[in-house]
């Protein structure tokens, strides 16, 4: 056996190794790395054995073209769509500018019967729904969701709705795994997927958030 041939047999038996290491990997986007690792490999031992035309077929289609597909694939797929209703809350540029208008009506003493305090104090009343308790709820509750489901290599996409009936709704018609909800002061998180139920039962351990599975079809959902 020559020098070369050992070289053929080494890289062949990085093929069934790279397999088995693809299929063992829980994270998807790591196989998907293995993925490509074994179709460089499979083209390799292609070329060195001659057949150039299939070295160059399995480079473009079965390593670039398959794992670009595989990518966008499990993108789209390893998700979990949540469903809020939309808060109506001054966004960042109107607050600070009712900083800045309470700041320059202060200094310039527009107005000689309110002071800096009172005017201060005017600002908090008319943007007091940025303190409202059901949005500091809701903004503790997104981070744990996050990072519960980042273990699980899934990521946490939002979607708004105008209110809780189009919110249920869409729960009910499958456009979203799960929705998010204000009961009796607390957030309440409805999930149609099983599998999501039982991770969050299991780690979701957020003080005064009510977890329930609702049944949407005769079907259930366990995937």
């Amino acid at each position: 056996m020559s020098d070369h041939d050992i070289y053929i047999y080494a890289i062949i038996a990085l093929l069934p190794l790279s397999a088995l290491v693809s299929v063992l990997q829980v994270n998807p986007y790591n196989a998907l790395v293995i993925r490509a690792i074994l179709g460089a490999v499979a083209a390799l031992v292609y070329a060195i054995l001659g057949a150039a035309d299939v070295a160059l077929t399995e480079a473009l289609v079965g390593t670039m073209l398959a794992v670009a597909l595989y990518v966008v694939a499990v993108r789209s797929s390893l998700v979990m769509r949540l469903g809020i209703v939309k808060t109506q809350l001054p966004s960042d540029s109107e607050r600070e500018l009712a900083g800045i208008v309470t700041e320059k009506y202060a200094q310039e003493e527009i107005n000689d019967h309110l002071s800096y305090d009172q005017l201060s104090s005017l600002q908090t009343t008319m943007f007091k729904d940025v303190e409202l308790e059901p949005a500091s709820e809701l903004a503790e509750l997104i981070p744990n969701l996050k990072k519960i489901i980042r273990k699980h290599h899934l990521r946490l996409e939002l979607v708004e709705y105008p209110n809780s009936a189009a919110l249920e709704q869409a729960l009910m018609s499958k456009e979203v795994h799960a929705i998010c909800s204000q009961r009796e002061q607390r957030e309440q998180i409805l999930i149609r997927v099983h599998r999501l139920f039982e991770i969050m039962k299991t780690e979701l351990t957020l003080p005064g958030t009510i977890l329930k599975y609702q049944t949407v079809s005769n079907m259930e959902e366990k995937h």
